[in-house]
């Protein structure tokens, strides 16, 4: 039998805990769950998503930043499209960029971490056959 495996959570480094934790909190609705003793680093929460933020100083750590970018899965993107027009986040790309059975928008939270958003034509995740 497979050993069903998850992603647990996310951790990036960030310039501003507080900063970064409202961006999640406005936008996606994360939250806080979790915060360490030094107020630098805490853990956001939305359903089984999880991000850990951790405040570092990214002038002098400029190699912290390796992912080159994560996604969210929406089962509607509506409300987030309405959100980041409130805060007046730029989608890149021109907006919505198509795959053949889904939907993605491409966002850059505050540290300029590369956020895809991701809905899948009728909340399926399908793959073309290879």
């Amino acid at each position: 039998m497979k050993n069903k495996i998850s992603i647990d959570h996310i951790n990036i480094s960030v310039k501003s805990f507080k900063d970064s934790a409202h961006f999640y909190k406005s936008i996606f609705d994360f939250d806080l769950v979790e915060i360490g003793a030094d107020k630098s680093w805490g853990i956001l929460r939305n359903s089984n998503s999880m991000l850990c933020l951790h405040e570092t100083d990214l002038e002098q750590k400029p190699d912290s930043k390796r992912i080159n970018h994560f996604a969210f899965r929406v089962a509607n993107i509506e409300p987030i499209l309405e959100k980041l027009k409130k805060f007046n986040i730029d989608i890149r790309f021109d907006g919505e960029y198509k795959y053949p059975h889904s939907s993605s928008w491409y966002i850059f939270d505050p540290d300029g971490h590369s956020i895809e958003i991701v809905q899948w034509n009728n909340n399926t995740i399908k793959f073309n056959d290879l």
